[in-house]
């Protein structure tokens, strides 16, 4: 007899459930490596994972579904749009990114902040000097 699976939202939520147990209850560390540094690792592999797949599906999904469109005469025109479509949203999606990025400033921290988070790790990093 076949096994009923759970739909995949139900599967979700019920990870999501068991992760807020498991953030509060795991131990700081467990032969000297902590768990979110596990947790933190393993996420960083999927994200990179999924970047470097996203560009190559992207194109071949819109390479294979002008392929399909049958005659050459109209395979050109809508190749040559479609090519054209995706190379501007990209350029937009591009500039879009940098304008925000050149307004916002992410990086960028007043003096007197910078100043005292060098203070305060300096302060930390003799702390742990000094616990070893």
């Amino acid at each position: 007899m076949k096994a009923r699976s759970l739909a995949l939202h139900w599967k979700i939520f019920i990870a999501l459930l068991l992760a807020v147990p498991a953030g509060i209850f795991l131990p700081k560390e467990v032969l000297g490596i902590a768990p979110v540094a596990i947790f933190k690792f393993a996420g960083k592999l999927f994200l990179q994972a999924l970047q470097m797949l996203v560009a190559p599906l992207i194109g071949l999904a819109v390479i294979s579904s002008v392929a399909k469109m049958g005659e050459e005469k109209a395979f050109g025109r809508l190749g040559i749009k479609t090519i054209l479509f995706y190379a501007s949203t990209t350029l937009l999606a591009v500039l879009i990114g940098l304008f925000c990025t050149n307004m916002i400033a992410p990086g960028k921290v007043p003096e007197e902040v910078s100043k005292a988070m060098i203070a305060g790790a300096a302060g930390e990093g003799a702390r742990i000097a000094d616990a070893l």
